[in-house]
């Protein structure tokens, strides 16, 4: 293992099992309790406001906050009902093990949340790159890539920014009669109406575009995306697709 987060995740689900083992079992189960709580509050959420950074955020905080109040609850109920015993060793196994899934289940979408978040801030896009290069999130990917809808509209979104970084480039493309229709497609002109939204392409600033309407249009028009990607394949084989953005 190469990058710094496969070393990371290693010793994060090192440390997982060994406190799964001594919680026991109905110590650790709050906390899948507690995950599946947030799973659904974020879910809901998302369902109505579709704010999909937010969402994620939710989901790995939102398990810490009520693990608190569970856990608490739990210790008082303990000792007003029960006498201290020693844990049995069924329950430390079935302990590790759910330490490790809900924890773990905590980590990826926590490394998901990483790929996801605008890569300017300070140090931050180095962290990013490292993630997204590491084997752990690979896997992630292969394990997870039919239920991740998000992941491949950023790996969309990231060809749409680099196609049109560039507002010369884009002028350009208007007058080639092969690409003409796509670029002149309501739902792009959409997308390139807006100032904020142009800015935000220049940027790459990714998870604000996961929220974007326009964006989200297009991202929807799947016969679109497919021109769009040969459009961008076509830029690179030309030599077009590096252009620095002109002021």
């Amino acid at each position: 293992m190469n990058s710094i987060t496969d070393y990371i995740v290693a010793t994060a689900m090192l440390f997982y099992i060994i406190r799964g083992f001594c919680r026991g079992f109905l110590r650790t189960l709050l906390g899948p309790v507690s995950l599946m709580i947030s799973i659904l509050v974020s879910y809901f959420y998302y369902s109505l406001n579709q704010n999909f950074i937010l969402c994620l955020l939710i989901s790995v905080a939102g398990p810490l906050v009520i693990h608190f109040f569970l856990s608490l609850t739990l210790k008082l109920w303990h000792k007003t009902i029960h006498e201290d015993k020693s844990i049995s060793l069924m329950s430390r196994l079935s302990g590790a093990s759910i330490s490790i899934l809900w924890s773990g289940g905590i980590l990826i979408m926590a490394l998901i949340l990483v790929s996801f978040i605008p890569g300017n801030m300070v140090g931050f896009p180095s962290i990013q790159k490292d993630v997204l290069n590491s084997k752990s999130y690979a896997i992630i990917k292969k394990i997870f890539n039919d239920y991740l809808p998000m992941d491949k509209n950023a790996a969309a979104m990231r060809e749409i920014t680099d196609l049109f970084q560039n507002p010369a480039q884009v002028d350009k493309l208007r007058s080639d009669d092969n690409f003409k229709n796509v670029l002149n497609d309501d739902k792009i002109a959409r997308l390139l109406s807006d100032e904020e939204t142009r800015q935000d392409i220049q940027n790459k600033n990714i998870a604000k575009l996961l929220s974007n309407p326009a964006m989200q249009d297009v991202l929807k028009d799947k016969d679109l995306l497919r021109n769009l990607f040969d459009l961008q394949k076509k830029l690179i084989r030309e030599g077009m697709g590096n252009m620095e953005i002109t002021k």
